[in-house]
């Protein structure tokens, strides 16, 4: 647990079928929706665009961008993941690399990524801040998991009722997560420098800020 670990979880596979996605993406649904994934979220983008636009990168199922209500716009590479998030989510959906986002600069009031930058190399991971930083106005926001043993037990004990491929991925998630100094660190790698870091229930940190002389309407 001193490094993140390495490897692709299941889900990532461009080749995952339409099954093992939805039952990876109904578990993180329940687990934002029911240990704090979702409200963190929401809260930071309250605190810094209430009756914003959002730009969320890594969307998903598109359950964190519904359930905080905005106006949004939801980034993915992966197209089954897509297929899974116009099931569930009725946002704009838009198949793209979260390194090179097909958008203006400041085209967002707030960018965001939950549960998705633990899934990312450092280096992918410092490019995908760098261009949520270049496309967001106010600010942004990123939502993942704390790297602990605790945490590590706590998701082996939630994930003993799920698929196998399931707890798998779980477990893994945890492994590469984040430590608090490794989290600020890309942010200062990334030129990110104004997020501020959060703990919260649930094993989760958020990193966020207003981007430095930003201007609001």
């Amino acid at each position: 647990m001193r490094e993140r670990a390495r490897g692709a979880e299941l889900m990532d596979d461009p080749a995952a079928d339409e099954a093992s996605l939805l039952s990876a993406h109904r578990f993180i649904r329940f687990v934002n929706r029911f240990l704090n994934g979702a409200r963190v979220s929401a809260a930071a983008f309250r605190r810094l665009a209430p009756g914003g636009t959002l730009l969320d990168v890594g969307v998903g199922s598109g359950d964190i961008p519904s359930a905080i209500g905005a106006r949004a716009v939801g980034v993915d590479l992966h197209r089954g993941t897509l297929a899974v998030a116009r099931r569930w989510s009725s946002i704009l959906l838009v198949r793209a690399d979260g390194r090179r986002l097909p958008f203006p600069d400041a085209s967002f009031d707030v960018v965001h990524a939950a549960m998705f930058l633990h899934h990312l190399p450092d280096d992918d991971a410092i490019g995908v801040l760098r261009e949520m930083d270049r496309v967001a106005r106010v600010g942004v926001v990123v939502n993942d998991l704390v790297r602990n043993r605790r945490a590590l037990a706590w998701a082996w004990l939630i994930t003993r009722p799920v698929h196998a491929d399931v707890r798998h991925d779980a477990l893994l998630s945890v492994r590469r997560g984040f430590r608090r100094n490794e989290a600020l660190a890309l942010a200062r790698r990334a030129g990110l420098g104004y997020l501020e870091y959060r703990a919260h229930f649930g094993h989760r940190f958020s990193l966020s800020g207003a981007k430095p002389c930003t201007t609001r309407s």
